[in-house]
């Protein structure tokens, strides 16, 4: 019965830690982002710049970058994922928006 009520249920991808090579943590990361970058590359994070050290045990590891030429991270997670009720809605919406738009 769990198993049914999940049917459609958009999963997220994998979430990574993310520390400080000397220790604190920073906040965390999808995977399918971080498998991106190399060793080196540098993105923005929690509003700082960093780059990247290594990945190890699920945990990327990071060091304070200067670099002005940083990459700024998205989530596959944040494409708007929509229940069945609020999908039909949205549909409706836009195709009234539509109709008004060719009168």
């Amino acid at each position: 019965m769990q198993h049914r009520m999940h049917i459609g249920t958009i999963v997220s991808d994998a979430m990574l830690k993310v520390k400080w090579m000397h220790g604190g943590y920073l906040g965390v990361i999808e995977e399918w982002f971080i498998k991106r970058l190399k060793i080196g590359d540098s993105f923005v994070l929690a509003g700082k710049n960093v780059m990247l050290s290594m990945i190890k045990d699920m945990t990327v590891w990071v060091k304070k970058s200067t670099a002005t030429n940083t990459i700024i991270p998205s989530w596959m997670g944040g494409r708007m994922s929509l229940s069945a009720n609020l999908g039909e809605q949205l549909r409706q919406t836009c195709s009234d928006a539509l109709a008004i738009g060719r009168k």
